[in-house]
């Protein structure tokens, strides 16, 4: 069998940076859907909720996406869009001024702290449950007595 690794180029990228830059990408929004997962003891009636949590949060974020790629290349155009390494904040730059860099920096930073939180929260929730389960040595897997909160 007679392989072209050229041919993979579009897969890989042009560097080994791409292709671990798009791993991290999706691993990123992969750890969105597991968290319903962990949060599930925590949530009430989650037979119902996290169905219809799932359901309403994948819509939103299709409607607020392909928004916002509507959005870009209405106002960049494709070849402009194509052809700029930050797409978003241009178009932003370019239809609303200053104030809209500023507006997509602020969304992007109030995100990432969102992500970080939920982080914590499920990092603590796992650590509750290995605790619990007394998969932890010792002291790591210690749960405050009142508080019933890992140590």
């Amino acid at each position: 069998m007679d392989t072209n690794t050229s041919s993979l180029t579009p897969i890989l990228g042009n560097s080994v940076s791409g292709v671990l830059g798009e791993a991290a990408a999706f691993f990123f929004t992969w750890d969105g859907f597991i968290r319903p997962a962990i949060m599930a003891g925590d949530v009430k009636d989650p037979k119902r909720s996290i169905p219809f949590a799932i359901v309403v949060g994948l819509g939103s974020a299709a409607i607020v996406f392909v928004g916002t790629a509507a959005v870009t290349l209405g106002v960049l155009g494709a070849p402009s869009a194509g052809a700029d390494d930050l797409p978003l904040l241009a178009a932003a730059a370019k239809a609303i001024g200053r104030w809209g860099t500023w507006c997509v920096l602020i969304a992007a930073w109030t995100a990432a702290l969102g992500e970080l939180t939920g982080d914590l929260l499920s990092a603590s929730r796992v650590g509750l449950a290995m605790g619990e389960a007394h998969e932890l040595p010792g002291r790591l897997g210690a749960i405050h007595p009142k508080f019933r909160t890992p140590h």
